[in-house]
C-alpha cells in the first residue's frame, strides 16, 4: 500500500525563525495520526502548510500521489484536504442536519434557494455514518460545545458536528485539526 499523505523535507521559515525545518513523514490511508509537541513546536504551521494556508519555504506535500504543494486551500479542499480550527464554527440558528446540508450544497446554493430541498438524502446518510442522526433536528446552538467542535472523528458514537462538515467535502479526505479545544 502506498502512502496517502507524504511530506518531504517540509520547511517554513519566518525570517530567522524556523517554525518547520525538514519535516518528512508518510502516512498510509486509513490511519489516524497525532502530531504532538509543546507550544511553538510548529504543529499549527505544519497544518497550515498541509492545508495550503501557508506556502512552505521548501519541501513538498503529496496527497494520494499528487503534488499539491502549489495548490490553493480551495483546490486542496476539492481533493479532500480540509482544515478545521479550534473554535466551533456552526450556524447556530440552523439544525445539525441543515448545517450538513449547507456544506453539501455549498457550490450550488443561491440566496433564493430553500435549504430544506437541498441534499436532504445525502445529509441523512452522513449523519447516520457519523452517529449524529439522533441530533439531526436539534439546533446547533443546543449541542454541547464538545459535540460541535470535538476532534474525535471518525468514531461514530462521539462524532462531532465539525467533523461531519469536513467529511461531507469529499469521499477521500484528510482532516487536520487541533483537538485540545474539545475538552469540556
Amino acid at each position: 500500500m502506498s502512502a496517502a499523505l507524504v511530506l518531504h523535507d517540509l520547511a517554513r521559515h519566518y525570517g530567522g525563525v524556523r517554525a518547520l525545518d525538514g519535516v518528512s513523514v508518510q502516512i498510509e490511508a486509513g490511519h489516524c495520526v497525532a502530531l504532538i509537541g509543546p507550544n511553538g513546536a510548529g504543529k499549527s504551521t505544519c497544518f497550515a502548510c498541509l492545508a495550503g494556508q501557508q506556502p512552505p519555504t521548501r519541501g513538498r506535500v503529496h496527497w494520494q500521489g499528487e503534488d499539491v504543494t502549489a495548490l490553493t486551500p480551495a483546490e486542496r479542499l476539492a481533493r479532500g484536504i480540509a482544515r478545521t480550527f479550534q473554535v466551533a464554527q456552526t450556524f447556530e440558528a440552523l439544525t445539525v442536519r441543515e448545517n450538513v446540508q449547507l456544506v453539501l450544497a455549498r457550490e450550488r446554493l443561491s440566496w433564493w434557494d430553500r435549504l430544506a430541498a437541498r441534499e436532504a438524502d445525502a445529509a441523512h446518510g452522513w449523519l447516520e455514518r457519523l452517529g449524529l442522526q439522533h441530533d439531526a433536528e436539534r439546533l446547533a446552538a443546543q449541542l454541547p460545545y464538545g459535540a460541535r467542535s470535538a476532534s474525535n472523528w471518525p468514531w461514530p458514537s462521539r462524532a462531532s458536528h465539525r467533523a461531519s462538515r469536513t467529511c461531507c467535502c469529499s469521499t477521500s479526505r484528510l482532516r487536520v485539526s487541533h483537538p485540545k479545544s474539545a475538552a469540556t
